[in-house]
């Protein structure tokens, strides 16, 4: 701001913000809960990146893309990933139903000897030394929880 020599009055000085600065919080908010709503005709993709110092992320409410009969619209949902002792749970809950293609869960460490089944087709890749387990669902789901965890 510039301030008026008898400080007396004051007044703004260029842009407070153009959200420039917000775009960027904006960004990592959207990456950490790696919600993938990019291609709503194939489903949507679950890729969550939880830090190593978080032990959940939650979002209510939160609208992804979905497509229906070639048209596109938005479908809140309510989303928790979390850490247990072994691994992972997701929880996922639309208002209607939704399709889902693929969920991630890690990372593991990469010495992680195996998984145990979690009832859905399953796939481990190994990224940057560490593990994560891709899980293939590939239909519609209103409400869906799942963990993933080592043996």
């Amino acid at each position: 701001v510039i301030v008026h020599p008898t400080r007396r009055y004051w007044f703004r000085n260029c842009d407070q913000g153009n959200g420039v600065q917000q775009a960027e919080t904006c960004k990592i908010g959207r990456m950490i809960l790696g919600l993938d709503d990019l291609k709503p005709e194939t489903g949507l993709r679950l890729v969550p990146r939880l830090p190593d110092d978080f032990s959940s992320m939650e979002a209510q409410a939160y609208p992804v893309v979905t497509e229906k009969a070639g048209a596109l619209g938005q479908t809140p949902v309510d989303y928790r990933y979390q850490r247990t002792e072994k691994g992972y749970r997701l929880s996922l809950k639309a208002s209607q139903p939704l399709l889902v293609d693929t969920l991630r869960f890690g990372p593991f460490p990469e010495e992680t000897p195996g998984f145990a089944p979690c009832g859905e087709e399953t796939e481990v890749r190994s990224i940057q030394g560490r593990k994560f387990v891709y899980v293939k669902l590939g239909r519609p789901v209103e409400n869906l929880e799942i963990t993933v965890e080592c043996c």
